[in-house]
C-alpha cells in the first residue's frame, strides 16, 4: 500500500488509526504492521486526539492534537524520501520545476515571466510580449517569430499533438517555426514533439538529455542603413499622395480597430483555455449555448439570491447526461465579473465532502455562469423554515450542522488559504440526495494569509442581515465603509444558524415579532430551564437540547476572541471535548 515490506503471504489491505495514535496495517487474516515509529508520552497520552489526511501536495499525515493547551503538530508523514517536484500541479502553467537542494523551486518558460511574487501561492506565468497570430504569413520568412532553447525538461511528452521521426535538431526547430499551431517543441532522440499551450508538468531533469524549442515574438534587429532607407521612402510616399492623405487616415484606423478586436477576441478565449486548463481548478469550459439548451432556455428555477439566479439543466458530461446546478450571476458588469473571478479563485481551492463541486463555469462574451454539482434536496433553510409540518429529525438537524462545521473547519484551516465565508445562512447551506450537508456560494469570500490577523484585515463589510457578527457592523470606518474580519465572524454566523435550526425560526423574524432577538429568546429560557418551548414539540432528548443550546450560544458571543474556533465547534458536536457553559453576559442584538 505504501511500499511497506512483508512477506508474500501477508496482505494487508487496511489502514488503522488506533486512539494512542498508532498507524497500522491489518491483513484479512487479522496480522498487523505498523507503518509509524510515533509513540505518545505517557503523561499526555489521555489528553491526544489524532487525525491521518492525504494532504495537498501527496504527503499523507499524522497529526496530534493536544486538548489542554489546544495544539496541533504533524507527527509522522509517508512517503520519507520524497522529489517535490514530482508532486501534481506544485507549478502552474508554462513553468517548469526544479530541485535545488531538495526543494522544489518553480521557473517560468523562456518568453513568460512571474505573474505574483507571492510564495504561498503555485506560481503563474504569463508571456512577456502577446504571441500574434500566424495565419496565411509564413513565420519564418516574415521573421516575426524565432525559437529559443531550453535543456533537459521532462514530462510534457504526453501533451504533445503531433510526433515528426526522425529528424535533426535544426528539422525539429524549423518544423515548429513554420507550424502556426505549434508554440513549442521537444526533441529527444531523433523524435520531435510539437506542443501548444499553456504547458504544464514539466520537470528539470538532467537524467533526461533533450531539448525543448520555445516559439517567442521577435527577430534579430533591422540594420541601421536599411532602417533609414525605410524612412526616406515612407516621407517620400507622404510627400507624393498628400492629396489622398485623408483615405489612408480612415483605412488605417479600420486596420487598428480590426487589429484590436481580433487581439481582444484572442485575449478572451486565451483566458477560457487558461481557466480550464490550469491545474489549480480544472473544472470544464461550457459556451452559454451549450447552457442555455441544457437549462431549457433557463426555465426551471431552483432558487434565487444577491449574486445570482440557479437553474437546473441536464448537461451532457463524458458519455452520460448529469443533472447540475447553473448559477447566473447577475448586477453590474464589473461587480457580476468580481463575483465569478472570486467563486472560481476560491471554490477552486477546496476540495471537501462538505464543500460544493465546481463542474465548469461560462466566460462568453458578458455571461457569467458557473456550474456546480446538483444538491436535489435543496438548502437547509427550505427544511427548517417552509415544511414546518414535515422538518427533518433531530438527528439529521445535528448531522447537517456538524457536516457544515467540518465544512467551515476545512476552509479556516485545512485549505491551501484560509478562506473566510463571510455568508454562512441556512440558503448557502445545500442539502444533497443522500443528506449530505455542503457550504455554498463564496461570491462575497475573502482569502487570507495564514498568519494575517484581524486587527490587519480590513475589507468591505459583506453578509446578510441577522447573520453579520457585530465586529463586522461596528467597526465600520463611515468613509470607506471597511471593516475588521476573521474566521470569527463565520463562527457567529455559524451559531446563528444552529440557534435557526434549533427554534425553526429566522433571526430577523423574531425580532420583528417579539422585540428581541433569536439570540436573546434562546438565552432566556436557557436561564430559566425552559428549552422546551424552543422545539415546539420536536422529539429530542435534553441533554441533547441542551448540548446544541450551548454550542449555539458560546458562538454568538459578542467578543470575537471569546467565540470557539470551528476545530473545537467540529469536536463539541463529535462529542470528543466537553460542551463549556456559556458565560451569563449580554449578547449581540
Amino acid at each position: 500500500m505504501f511500499g511497506t515490506p512483508g512477506p508474500p503471504a501477508a496482505n494487508y489491505n487496511y489502514l488503522n488509526l488506533g486512539d494512542d495514535g498508532r498507524l497500522y496495517l491489518t491483513s484479512s487474516g487479522g496480522n498487523e504492521k505498523d507503518i509509524s515509529d510515533y509513540r505518545p508520552n505517557k503523561d499526555t497520552s489521555n489528553v491526544m486526539k489524532y487525525r491521518a489526511t492525504l494532504d495537498g501536495d501527496n504527503i499523507f499525515r499524522l497529526y496530534a492534537h493536544n486538548l489542554q493547551d489546544k495544539s496541533t503538530n504533524m507527527v509522522f508523514e509517508i512517503p520519507y524520501i520524497r522529489d517535490n517536484c514530482q508532486t501534481k500541479g506544485i507549478c502552474g502553467v508554462n513553468s517548469y520545476c526544479k530541485l535545488v537542494y531538495g526543494n522544489a523551486k518553480c521557473n517560468c518558460m523562456p518568453g513568460f515571466e512571474i505573474m505574483s511574487r507571492d510564495s504561498s501561492k503555485v506560481t503563474e506565468c504569463r508571456r512577456i510580449k502577446t504571441i500574434p497570430s500566424c495565419v496565411n504569413m509564413t513565420n519564418a520568412a516574415t521573421g516575426v517569430f524565432h525559437m529559443e532553447e531550453l535543456y533537459n525538461i521532462a514530462g510534457m511528452e504526453n501533451l504533445a499533438y503531433g510526433e515528426l521521426s526522425p529528424v535533426s535538431r535544426e528539422e525539429c526547430s524549423n518544423a515548429c517555426l513554420n507550424d502556426c499551431n505549434c508554440y513549442a517543441a521537444s526533441f529527444i532522440d531523433q523524435k520531435c514533439l510539437k506542443l501548444k499551450l499553456p504547458l504544464t508538468s514539466g520537470i528539470k531533469d538532467d537524467n533526461h538529455p533533450s531539448i525543448t524549442f520555445m516559439k517567442l515574438v521577435g527577430a534579430e534587429p533591422v540594420p541601421a542603413e536599411l532602417q533609414k532607407r525605410r524612412e526616406v521612402c515612407i516621407v517620400a510616399i507622404i510627400l507624393s499622395v498628400a492629396a489622398t492623405i485623408s483615405i489612408w487616415i480612415v483605412v488605417i484606423a479600420a486596420f487598428i480597430g480590426a487589429y484590436w478586436f481580433l487581439f481582444r477576441k484572442f485575449r478572451e478565449e486565451w483566458r477560457k483555455w487558461e481557466l480550464a486548463l490550469t491545474e489549480e481548478i480544472a473544472p470544464r469550459y461550457f459556451s452559454y449555448e451549450e447552457l442555455r439548451k441544457a437549462s431549457n432556455e433557463f426555465n426551471q428555477q431552483l432558487g434565487k439570491g444577491g449574486h445570482g439566479t440557479v437553474f437546473r439543466a441536464d448537461l451532457l458530461i463524458g458519455d452520460s447526461t448529469v443533472p447540475v446546478a447553473v448559477k447566473r450571476l447577475h448586477g453590474a458588469e464589473m461587480e457580476g465579473e468580481r463575483e465569478f473571478q472570486a467563486e472560481m479563485r476560491l471554490i477552486g481551492r477546496a476540495y471537501h465532502a462538505n464543500i460544493v463541486r465546481l463542474l465548469g463555469f461560462c466566460h462568453d462574451g458578458p455571461s457569467r455562469l458557473i456550474v456546480y454539482e446538483l444538491m436535489s434536496r435543496c438548502s437547509l433553510a427550505k427544511h427548517i423554515f417552509d415544511n414546518r409540518g414535515r422538518r427533518p429529525s433531530w438527528e439529521r438537524r445535528v448531522a447537517i450542522l456538524l457536516a457544515a462545521a467540518r465544512g467551515i473547519h476545512y476552509l479556516h484551516c485545512e485549505c491551501e488559504t484560509k478562506i473566510i465565508h463571510r455568508d454562512i445562512k441556512p440558503e448557502n447551506i445545500l442539502i444533497a440526495e443522500d443528506w449530505t450537508a455542503k457550504i455554498a456560494d463564496f461570491g462575497l469570500a475573502k482569502l487570507l494569509n495564514r498568519n494575517q490577523t484581524r486587527e490587519a484585515t480590513r475589507t468591505l463589510a459583506a453578509g446578510t442581515e441577522g447573520y453579520v457578527a457585530p465586529e463586522c457592523e461596528w467597526e465600520v470606518d463611515g468613509r470607506s465603509g471597511e471593516a475588521r474580519v476573521s474566521e470569527k465572524a463565520d463562527v457567529y454566523s455559524y451559531g446563528i444558524v444552529v440557534l435557526e435550526t434549533i427554534c425553526s425560526k429566522r433571526n430577523r423574524e423574531v425580532k420583528e415579532m417579539r422585540k428581541l432577538s433569536l439570540c436573546e429568546m434562546v438565552r432566556e429560557s436557557y436561564a430559566a430551564n425552559e428549552l422546551w418551548k424552543l422545539v415546539e414539540g420536536d422529539e429530542v432528548a435534553a441533554p441533547e437540547l441542551e448540548k446544541l443550546v450551548k454550542i449555539g450560544l458560546l458562538c454568538v458571543q459578542e467578543d470575537p476572541d471569546a467565540r470557539p474556533v470551528m476545530e473545537d465547534v467540529v469536536m463539541m458536536l463529535e462529542g470528543d471535548i466537553d460542551v463549556p457553559t456559556p458565560p451569563s453576559v449580554p449578547l449581540s442584538l
